[in-house]
């Protein structure tokens, strides 16, 4: 039964993966998506040699927004 239950998290583990990459495609055309990396507390430092991005904000947006979408899996499927 464990088989099963490995499986089926791999299977969905693939399938938001899949999705996850689709929306970095399409993210130019998307409008909605342009905020992401530009939000209050994403950090970014250019000088002449050396450039850094830090996205604090969206990095936390994003760990609450995938931890809704596994806990309404986990809900849904278990």
């Amino acid at each position: 039964m464990i088989n099963m239950d490995i499986g089926k998290y791999l299977i969905f583990s693939g399938f938001i993966l899949v999705f996850i990459g689709l929306v970095f495609m399409l993210s130019d055309k998307i409008p909605i998506l342009n905020f992401f990396g530009k939000l209050f507390g994403d950090f970014s430092y250019k000088s002449e040699n050396v450039s850094v991005f830090v996205p604090f904000t969206s990095m936390i947006f994003l760990s609450i927004i995938l931890s809704l979408l596994m806990n309404l899996f986990n809900k849904f499927f278990k």
